[in-house]
């Protein structure tokens, strides 16, 4: 849940426009982090159940292949540009 904060200062600015769907927005980040948190889970529970088969050759189940892909380590080294992140936060909890 959101961090609620029911006012930024002495004289707050407000925007007052039903276009920008901001309530519509809340709604469906919430559905969208529900889905995600189901599907970590059930991704979490086949990832362990799969540590006891062989998957050095790729097998089928069902629609699904299986296979275990080894990922080598590497270095990695890459420069930022500046940038101007958008923050749409929650003033106060329902």
């Amino acid at each position: 849940m959101a961090r609620a904060q029911a006012q930024i200062g002495l004289d707050d600015s407000w925007i007052k426009d039903d276009a920008l769907l901001l309530e519509k927005r809340e709604q469906a980040k919430d559905a969208k982090s529900a889905a995600v948190k189901t599907f970590t889970t059930a991704d979490d529970v086949a990832k362990e159940l799969l540590k006891a088969y062989d998957l050095t050759t790729p097998k089928r189940c069902g629609r699904f292949i299986l296979e275990a892909r080894v990922a080598p380590g590497h270095s990695v080294e890459f420069e930022t540009q500046e940038t101007t992140r958008t923050h749409i936060g929650v003033a106060d909890a329902e």
